[in-house]
């Protein structure tokens, strides 16, 4: 049989098959249409309702990055100024006094001069200028200028006041007065290359504004005993940052007046954040010790990792979750949810007498309902032992932890767990409430200043 005939009988053999499904057979037809139609539909609404979850999920994302922009902004301000301190401070001071030094001299030089000519006064200006121009850009943006203290902007006004006084009258020729402002203007820069008053305006033991602005809340009144300790681990800086108003800044134990000192000080705080540190991306570092110097308030340590970029911070927080910290959710802290986290930590520390990583002695030990031992929520992780002996091998430290931006914020960590600092006679959050990261943006005073 032919391929065509075999096509004939199989098309007429079919044809009872259909003639007896009548309807059915096309019903079928329309209800799968329909099915495959209402599947369409329903594949549709998915997809519609997916989108509509995505960008609920991404505006709320937004608006938290957008609420968190101004927290991100005033940690990155803060970070900076312990930079600038551990990295440019020195060398910003040594140009002030290399500039005032020359300025003087061309000063005292002109001062001898019978009359000036216009190379002198050039000359003159010149000196000048480079001496205002480091104190607007480098030195101004680092200390107080306001009502109650000016670092910078007196001096740029008697010395471009007074060199434009000099040109003035070196112009109509009247070289008493030209004489007189010299010799006025050589003992005013006399007088600011003096260490005492180097050290009074660009104090850095201890540092005052802007940092102290930027790191506290409207909580904070600067009469507070409030004291805070800065370190930078890449150039083992380490200094106080206070109030004006505030004279005594003994700190205990805290000891960081030796370079020794320092680095002890700093490997005790790389020590106690051990479990939250990623390397990987990370473009800078810096610690905040908060002492309220108050006998029933903790001091609470501050770690601040910046990344290359916002998700290179989210990556390093996936890291270390995925390492050796564990999270127990989130809780509320001020205006902020931060994340409840721990870490086993080995805590080997270089100075027994640093003030953070001991145990306490008996005394010093509380106990809980089931009879184990409450490390006290000091801050200090324990008081100094009086020897240099050490029988610490690890244990478990609580922290808060938090993701801003490129910043990862590691807050008050402690041997005693969250739910148990409050039960010890004692304040823990006090501390924090004077801390720039309390208040939201809108709240805070930083916002309105």
């Amino acid at each position: 049989m032919n391929p065509s005939r075999r096509s004939v009988i199989r098309s007429v053999s079919l044809l009872p098959i259909v003639g007896l499904a009548g309807c059915g057979v096309l019903n079928s037809n329309q209800q799968t249409e329909t099915e495959q139609s209402d599947q369409g539909n329903q594949n549709e609404e998915t997809e519609a309702k997916t989108e509509t979850e995505t960008v609920q999920e991404t505006t709320t994302e937004t608006q938290q990055q957008a609420q968190y922009s101004g927290l991100a902004n005033q940690t990155g301000k803060i970070l900076e100024e312990i930079e600038w301190f551990g990295t440019s401070y020195f060398n910003a001071i040594v140009r002030y006094k290399n500039l005032v030094g020359r300025l003087y001299d061309t000063t005292e030089y002109l001062r001898r001069q019978p009359e000036l000519s216009e190379s002198d006064l050039s000359r003159l200006e010149s000196t000048a200028n480079e001496f205002v121009t480091l104190l607007e850009e480098t030195l101004a943006p680092h200390f107080e200028n306001s009502e109650d203290f000016t670092a910078t902007a007196d001096i740029l006004f008697q010395i471009e006041s007074r060199v434009d006084t000099i040109r003035r009258f070196s112009e109509r020729s009247d070289t008493d007065r030209v004489e007189s402002e010299l010799t006025s203007l050589r003992i005013y820069l006399d007088n600011i290359q003096r260490s005492e008053t180097i050290n009074e305006r660009f104090s850095e033991r201890p540092i005052h504004e802007p940092l102290l602005e930027y790191a506290t809340s409207s909580n904070y009144n600067k009469s507070h005993p409030f004291t805070f300790i800065i370190a930078h681990p890449e150039t083992e800086y380490v200094a106080p940052v206070r109030s004006r108003k505030r004279h005594n800044v003994e700190l205990g134990q805290v000891r960081f007046e030796t370079k020794l000192e320092r680095r002890n000080y700093i490997s005790d705080l790389e020590n106690i954040f051990g479990g939250v540190s990623v390397e990987q991306d990370r473009t800078g570092r810096g610690f905040l010790a908060a002492h309220p110097r108050e006998t029933n308030q903790p001091t609470r340590l501050i770690d601040i990792q910046r990344f290359s970029s916002a998700e290179a911070a989210e990556q390093a927080r996936g890291t270390f979750l995925d390492g050796a910290v564990s999270s127990e959710g989130m809780t509320e802290l001020g205006a902020y949810e931060w994340e409840q986290i721990h870490y086993f930590q080995v805590l080997e520390v270089l100075d027994p007498h640093s003030g953070y990583v001991v145990f306490r002695e008996d005394e010093g030990m509380t106990f809980n309902d089931d009879g184990d031992i409450i490390r006290e929520d000091s801050g200090e992780l324990g008081n100094p032992l009086e020897d240099y002996s050490r029988d610490l091998i690890g244990d478990i430290v609580y922290a808060y932890a938090k993701r801003v931006g490129p910043y990862l914020i590691t807050i008050a960590p402690s041997m005693t767990a969250w739910e148990e600092r409050d039960r010890l006679d004692r304040k823990p959050l006090e501390p924090l409430k004077k801390i720039w990261f309390w208040e939201s943006l809108s709240e805070s005073k930083t916002e309105s200043g």
